[in-house]
């Protein structure tokens, strides 16, 4: 899934006047935090862990979230969180 993420991020980097909704893991690979830096402005809309954790509850869509224990999701809130401090725009 992440190599697939990758090359997609490629090729939508190389177009002009677009705007992407990253998934949330995009930026753990340093190579997408750069070529999103590199190409565009990075916007992150910041929440808090818990009001995540309440609003994607309502999504049924999301295997990784299903019964989701709090710490394990903070975990990953963590993991991520170092990407998406190189926002321009928060």
């Amino acid at each position: 899934f992440r190599k697939i993420e990758n090359q997609k991020l490629a090729y939508v980097t190389k177009l002009n006047g677009v705007v992407v909704s990253l998934g949330g893991g995009t930026l753990i690979a340093q190579q997408n935090q750069k070529q999103v830096l590199k190409k565009g402005v990075l916007v992150y809309l910041r929440w808090t862990p818990d009001a995540l954790i309440e609003n994607l509850k309502k999504i049924k869509k999301r295997p990784l979230l299903k019964n989701i224990q709090k710490d394990v999701f903070e975990r990953l809130f963590l993991e991520r969180a170092e990407g998406y401090a190189q926002a321009q725009i928060v």
